[in-house]
């Protein structure tokens, strides 16, 4: 990585005749290497400054040189368009115009404008380079649009032009378009290939006419993967890979897989694939040691490993290129999944510092590394609903554990729900799968212990009865509020049941839990007695759950906690309003329930 005089976003800041000498007193390479330390929207305006500007756009790897034109927004970026080599801009094509193994022909016609409007010689350059590199694909667009008829020889051209479709370029291929609208887009196509070379057009017809779509598909997505896997892109099936699990010991290292690494065109651009640093995030380990390499001839090699590892989940997540912001996450993604599995071999038996990890390490297996840990917990939590001990719905879980459930099994990659931010965030460190953790723990100990409270959760949509009480249905009674209801039901001497407790109970139910100045923690003499009463009530159910008594008294201290925080400054005196009580389901009588 070059240390440049120039930062570029100063660069930017000044003057346009200012910043335009500077710039150009500057080496290509060095150019370059600016150029690719911006953000994708603002490059244009460095390429433009240059009097290379055209050399700059065409030592871009393809993909980067994809990401600006998104970027910036192909409308706006028709002066890099132009600039852009042939193979350039069939990568642009391989990358954008297929969704698995289909074309998108809105995809197709979008491009084809901007090649029309970007230059004269564009669009006949471009027909020029793929008609060599791949017959199919020429036949393969047009079709899409187009239907060809070929005059017979016994058929008079006058006649031919009475009975065959009206447009005709040499009076033996006669054309229908399929769609009024795009017929001059079309037309124009179809005069610059046979402009360009009346035997390729003859080709592309005959093509068109005598084999099958199918066929013609088949190997044009053939020949796209092979350019796109020259380049280090695999297609969707084979991308899939990134998310094969592998363990800590099973990371390869890059003297045992060679130099090999970085692909037969590794050398061949201008400048590497981008600079990790503007797509790595807040996260200490990765940036640890991206810093402690930046500089080295490993970092050439990991920037490439870096592009490889994004392009297949770009590829196996089917993310909408059109999506800059989706682009980025999947960047930011692969910076999380490096930083985690840095810290994952940084803590473990065999631990060695960050730099060492990121130098030594195939970047691939490290995502796959952090991938397996993950999704270890996706699996986690299909179990517990294989085995009952929770629903598919995550039904009568809190908030903040249903979040947490449906991050861990979204597809393709599980998430983290932060509280603190409010919003799902790619895991990146051990401490977020340790949380994670901790809640499946969580979850299952009060899965164990409520499959055996009576009525099982699993029956209360069609026993119970929600009818004039706090709760309007089923699906707002959670777990905490079921098994504190059944023990205020057992303090209020009934049984260990869940049954809403009636309204008028609820300043009795106070007297007996905290009458006596409840300390949260049992340090007065009643508290201890009333978690003692509690734990015995539970305690052998909780024995046959295997859940530990420690535990199981943690879960009674932090139900009555809840409980007491909400009654704890209303006056002593007053009747407790059950419509007002989240804590302990609670009859609320008709009268007050149409309030």
């Amino acid at each position: 990585m070059n240390y440049l005089p120039l930062e570029p976003l100063r660069l930017l800041e000044m003057p346009v005749d200012k910043a335009e000498a500077l710039f150009n007193r500057l080496p290509l390479k060095d150019q370059a290497t600016m150029v690719l330390g911006v953000p994708w929207e603002r490059r244009q305006d460095l390429i433009l400054m240059s009097k290379n500007a055209r050399d700059l756009v065409r030592g871009m790897p393809a993909e980067e040189l994809f990401w600006t034109i998104k970027a910036v927004g192909p409308q706006d970026a028709l002066q890099i368009v132009d600039m852009a080599a042939p193979s350039q801009l069939q990568f642009i094509f391989d990358f954008d115009w297929w969704r698995k193994d289909n074309l998108v022909p809105e995809k197709i016609i979008a491009w084809l404008i901007l090649l029309f409007e970007a230059g004269e010689e564009t669009p006949g350059a471009w027909i020029r380079w793929i008609s060599k590199q791949d017959e199919t694909l020429l036949p393969l667009i047009l079709r899409r649009f187009v239907q060809i008829q070929k005059r017979s020889d016994d058929l008079d051209l006058q006649e031919a032009r009475d009975v065959l479709p009206a447009f005709t370029l040499d009076d033996v291929y006669f054309i229908a378009f399929k769609r009024d609208e795009l017929a001059p887009l079309m037309s124009r196509f179809l005069n610059e290939i046979i402009a360009g070379s009346e035997g390729l057009y003859r080709d592309v017809m005959e093509t068109i006419l005598w084999e099958t779509d199918a066929e013609g598909l088949e190997t044009a997505f053939r020949l796209r993967n092979a350019r796109l896997s020259d380049l280090g892109i695999l297609d969707y099936y084979s991308s899939l890979d990134i998310y094969a699990p592998i363990t800590q010991d099973q990371v390869r290292k890059i003297d045992d897989v060679g130099c090999d690494i970085l692909g037969s065109n590794a050398e061949e651009d201008l400048m590497p694939a981008f600079i990790p640093t503007l797509y790595m995030g807040d996260y200490p380990a990765l940036r640890e040691a991206v810093m402690g390499i930046a500089g080295s001839q490993a970092m050439e090699r990991i920037i490439f490993e870096w592009v490889g590892a994004a392009n297949k989940i770009l590829m196996a997540e089917n993310v909408d290129l059109d999506d800059l912001e989706a682009q980025r996450k999947t960047l930011l993604s692969v910076a999380a999944a490096l930083n985690l599995a840095i810290e994952l071999l940084a803590a473990g038996e065999k631990g060695a510092h960050p730099v060492d990890i990121l130098r030594e390490c195939v970047l691939e297996d490290l995502v796959r590394l952090a991938n397996t840990k993950i999704r270890a917990l996706r699996s986690r939590v299909r179990r517990m609903m294989d085995e009952g001990l929770i629903s598919r719905e995550f039904l009568h879980l809190p908030d903040s554990w249903e979040y947490l459930l449906e991050g861990l099994v979204v597809t393709p990659r599980p998430r983290f729900w932060d509280p603190d931010v409010g919003d799902y965030v790619d895991f990146q460190g051990i401490a977020q799968v340790k949380q994670a953790e901790d809640r499946l723990n969580e979850i299952e100990t009060w899965g164990l212990l409520m499959a055996r409270i009576e009525p099982h959760w699993g029956v209360w949509r069609d026993t119970l009865s929600f009818k004039h009480t706090n709760f309007r249905q089923f699906r707002e009674l959670t777990w905490q509020q079921a098994l504190l209801t059944a023990l205020a039901n057992k303090a209020l001497g009934g049984e260990l049941v869940i049954r809403p407790v009636r309204g008028k109970d609820l300043m009795r139910l106070r007297d007996i839990w905290f009458g006596s100045g409840w300390k949260g923690e049992g340090a007065v003499p009643s508290g201890a007695v009333v978690i003692e009463e509690a734990m015995s009530a539970v305690r052998p159910l909780a024995v046959k759950s295997g859940v530990e008594i420690d535990t199981l008294h943690r879960m009674i201290v932090g139900m009555l906690n809840g409980f007491y925080d909400e009654i704890k400054g209303l006056v002593p005196d007053a009747e407790i309003d059950g419509r007002f009580i989240a804590a302990v389901w609670t009859e609320i009588g008709p009268d007050a329930g149409d309030q």
